[in-house]
């Protein structure tokens, strides 16, 4: 049987992707166009990712594939590693395209189906250390996927993230956050992880980028529009680079795509039920 010729229509819960760009459902279409009816040039796009996301500079694309490939690119170092838990392929494609060397370093417990690890998405804190205080090792940039798609959707604590964090600092390594996910990541911290339980998850993902030089995020799953990509940067000299490119390549967004973006980012509570919702369905 092929599943995939169901008619949409006939679908309650659709579970082969929960990615906007890709789904044909009603409360997308209603979504969509509420966010056209409604939004104008008063919804500020930075100021609505800045009330989320703690950085200075945004990057506002197309994809979240889009936002990879133009951040690999600006911080590439050929022939350097990337040192990284179970990417989504995209990214691993991008690294490779800019002559990078992908290791990953997930901690042993993610291929265990029975453990009870609670954060199987965690990087290996042990092999991290091993690797960066190699003499000579030649290492790009740490790339963490809250959410951890590739190995079954496993969320990252913040503990872990702290502490790869605190080893990069002391080797002047750039810490990236794949971010498509972390509203949910959040929530399960706000479920699992000691001391977060009092905290929503606006709190948590605010602190999980404060430990993060970049960020990159597809914003057509956990935040409900059904375009979007954005990478996150502090560094102004990153972000005249890459932004240099996109207007080269014309791949800067329209006006009313990021009014309609701005103004359905502004309003969390409909994208909190929303991640509620899905992970309830996800568990059942």
């Amino acid at each position: 049987y092929n599943t995939l010729a169901i008619p949409f229509s006939e679908i309650k819960n659709d579970l082969l992707t929960d990615s906007w760009s890709a789904v044909q459902l009603p409360v997308v279409d209603e979504r969509m166009n509420y966010l056209k009816e409604n939004s104008n040039s008063d919804n500020n796009l930075l100021k609505s990712l800045q009330d989320i996301f703690p950085f200075s500079n945004f990057i506002t694309v197309e994809s979240g594939r889009i936002a990879e490939y133009y951040l690999c690119k600006a911080i590439s170092k050929k022939n350097h590693k990337v040192l990284q838990n179970i990417l989504f392929p995209t990214y691993i494609f991008h690294q490779l395209d800019n002559n990078m060397i992908p290791v990953e370093i997930p901690t042993t417990g993610v291929f265990k189906i029975n453990s009870n690890l609670k954060f199987k998405g965690n990087i290996d804190l042990e092999s991290l250390k091993k690797i960066v205080n190699k003499k000579n090792n030649k290492i790009s940039f740490v790339c963490i996927e809250v959410c951890n798609n590739a190995s079954g959707g496993h969320s990252v604590s913040i503990e872990n993230i702290s502490a790869v964090k605190k080893i990069l600092t002391n080797h002047n390594i750039p810490l990236v956050i794949d971010a498509t996910r972390i509203l949910e990541n959040a929530y399960y911290i706000s479920q699992n992880e000691e001391s977060y339980g009092e905290n929503n998850i606006w709190e948590i993902t605010r602190e999980i980028c404060s430990y993060a030089n970049y960020i990159t995020a597809s914003l057509t799953k956990d935040f409900c529009v059904k375009s979007g990509g954005i990478i996150g940067i502090n560094d102004d000299s990153i972000f005249d680079l890459i932004q240099s490119e996109i207007l080269k390549d014309n791949k800067n967004l329209d006006n009313e795509t990021q009014w309609q973006i701005a103004l359905g980012l502004q309003e969390k509570d409909y994208i909190e039920n929303k991640i509620k919702n899905r992970v309830q369905i996800a568990n059942y």
